[in-house]
């Protein structure tokens, strides 16, 4: 048997386990348990600082909460042995998306308050050249890849992250979870600031053109912006039945008017 983890819960075969704790071994003398994190962690709960990157990221350091389990084996003769183990559940990090010109300047004030709450807070950079949107976005897939790998290089699996993207970062991190083919289900939420997920009227969308061309960079992006650009259509394909969303991902839109 085994005691009621503080934190997550502990399933067998798909079922939580009784309230008892027991666990009933098949005819091999075997059971598999697996173990659920929360879905959120407290600050008061993150107890674990576990450093990670190194290079641009040098100094990024996620936090997470001990779980203590104890399980008592009792043998046919009667005999109990108890086997006590340690589970680490770390917070997912957070991947912050600038927006159409922008830079990894533009959420450094935010990751710097994340990262003083005890988030790992990874900025992006996904505008070095005259790529599309699309592109932008398997750029983003590979930053998660990367994430992953570093995470478990540490001896932390990394299941989930959350996404933040300013303006045209939510459309980047939009088109990642619903049509980049490199999706690997890893967003557990998604928050988009400012984020034009219609498209801009003609005003906008020339605008965002002359920057584009004085910028020398980002023509293709400025041109997918277009509310009627293929890129746009495809992206809201289904929505009046919710189908361009993912339902296994949470979604939160911040926008507001001056």
């Amino acid at each position: 048997r085994v005691n009621k983890p503080a934190l997550g819960s502990l399933k067998m075969q798909g079922k939580e386990l009784p309230v008892t704790g027991e666990i009933r071994l098949d005819a091999s003398g075997q059971a598999q348990i697996t173990y659920h994190p929360p879905a959120y962690l407290q600050d008061a709960q993150l107890t674990e600082p576990l450093p990670l990157a190194a290079g641009a990221d040098a100094g990024a350091t996620t936090w997470g909460a001990v779980v203590p389990l104890n399980f008592t084996v009792t043998d046919a003769s009667g005999k109990t042995n108890t086997f006590p183990i340690e589970i680490r559940v770390y917070r997912p990090p957070v991947i912050l998306v600038h927006g159409f010109l922008g830079a990894t300047d533009t959420w450094a004030k935010l990751a710097s308050h994340l990262r003083n709450h005890r988030f790992d807070a990874r900025l992006g950079e996904f505008y070095a050249g005259d790529e599309s949107i699309e592109a932008q976005s398997l750029k983003l897939a590979q930053d998660t890849g990367e994430l992953t790998m570093e995470y478990a290089s540490h001896g932390a699996k990394l299941s989930k992250l959350d996404a933040i993207g300013h303006s045209m970062g939510g459309l980047i991190a939009r088109h990642y979870v619903k049509g980049s083919g490199g999706y690997q289900g890893d967003v557990r939420k998604l928050i988009m600031v400012g984020t034009p997920n219609h498209g801009v009227g003609w005003m906008r969308k020339k605008v965002g053109e002359w920057y584009a061309g004085w910028e020398g960079k980002h023509q293709r992006a400025a041109a997918q912006l277009d509310e009627r650009s293929p890129f746009i259509v495809r992206l809201n394909q289904g929505e009046e039945i919710g189908a361009h969303l993912d339902m296994n991902v949470q979604y939160g839109n911040i926008y507001g008017f001056a």
